[in-house]
């Protein structure tokens, strides 16, 4: 089996060797490389507010849940040795982020101050694998059981208190469903995504749950930009979405020897919409679709979370996605990134 699937990397490594086209928008890969290596526990997510200013956050090394920042020169981990849980999602506005984790907690951190909140905020059953916001006031942060044996869950942040909301995630009429992701362009326009075909909106008003034209296909990531949205899934080769004239549309990349699984998405409007998922694949939404980029992966690892910063470098973030037991962060960009050093 082992000289199977060594068979298996190299044919993948062959087939992804190249450049990008010219003429398409996409990072530039001054720096195309590995800042981070060997991390004791994989990340998840990606974010910031500048190229100078990002944050990534993931499962716990048994020193806390990794949380770590870039300042544009180094990196410099935060101190979380005081929580078992692991970071699942990071999104933040001005001096305030919130990570969403596992066992029900939510954390607030303020940059400025180093003053870091832990909340139990849902069952501890409960993981939550999505956080976005309108404005500090105004945030929702989604979530589910890993064993499926407690319904998914949906709460809402008024810059006071978290609060479930009324509507959950409904059944798929065999069992429990997850949320996964939430991403708005608005207070009154705002998606979730999870399994088992799971699409709803809030409009302000209440939720709505949308059919998905993928049928039970589950999704990890839903992210746009005004009216330009995806969300990417699927097993095997990968499904995803796009939001078409308010109505959600196939516009999954056609089906291949080696099917591309994409687990996050990110449409930055700067670059084009950029997909990553395993094996360290990157993959673009060009004007005719989903092309995967074609220079050879900087990892095998997989990739969970991408980021896309207002210079237009790629951040994505991963690892070993089934054990936890190892990270990697990935930079795509104009810019020479340092490496994170242990």
């Amino acid at each position: 089996m082992s000289g199977l699937r060594s068979l298996l990397l190299l044919l993948f490594v062959v087939a992804c060797s190249g450049t990008k086209e010219t003429g398409e928008t996409g990072a530039g890969s001054p720096s195309y490389a590995l800042v981070a290596d060997g991390l004791g526990a994989a990340l998840f997510s990606v974010w910031g507010d500048a190229a100078d200013n990002v944050w990534a956050v993931g499962a716990n090394d048994g020193s806390g849940p990794l949380f770590l920042h870039y300042d544009g020169s180094g990196w410099e981990r935060i101190d979380t040795s005081g929580l078992s849980h692991d970071f699942w999602w990071v999104w933040g506005q001005g001096d305030a982020l919130f990570v969403g984790g596992s066992k029900g907690h939510m954390v607030r951190y303020t940059p400025s101050t180093g003053e870091l909140t832990d909340t139990v905020i849902g069952d501890p059953a409960l993981t939550f694998f999505g956080v976005w916001g309108a404005d500090t006031d105004d945030i929702w942060a989604v979530a589910g059981d890993p064993t499926n044996e407690v319904s998914g869950a949906i709460f809402h942040y008024d810059g006071t208190d978290w609060t479930p909301s009324a509507e959950a995630p409904p059944s798929d009429g065999g069992g429990v469903r997850a949320a996964f992701k939430v991403w708005g362009s608005g207070s009154s326009d705002v998606w979730v995504v999870g399994t088992s075909g799971l699409i709803m909106r809030w409009d302000g008003a209440g939720w709505s749950t949308n059919p998905s034209p993928l049928g039970s296909a589950s999704f990890t990531t839903v992210h746009g930009r005004d009216s330009e949205v995806y969300a990417v899934g699927g097993f095997g080769n990968a499904q995803v979405m796009r939001l078409e004239g308010g109505q959600w549309v196939d516009d999954s990349p056609p089906i291949k020897t080696f099917p591309p699984l994409l687990i996050g998405v990110n449409v930055s409007g700067i670059i084009d919409p950029v997909g990553v998922g395993n094996n360290g694949a990157l993959w673009w939404r060009r004007t005719s679709g989903w092309e995967a980029d074609t220079r050879i992966p900087v990892t095998t690892s997989s990739y969970h979370g991408v980021w896309v910063d207002p210079d237009g470098g790629v951040w994505a973030v991963g690892g070993d996605l089934t054990m936890l037991s190892y990270g990697v962060v990935m930079y795509d960009g104009p810019a020479t990134v340092a490496s994170y050093e242990r």
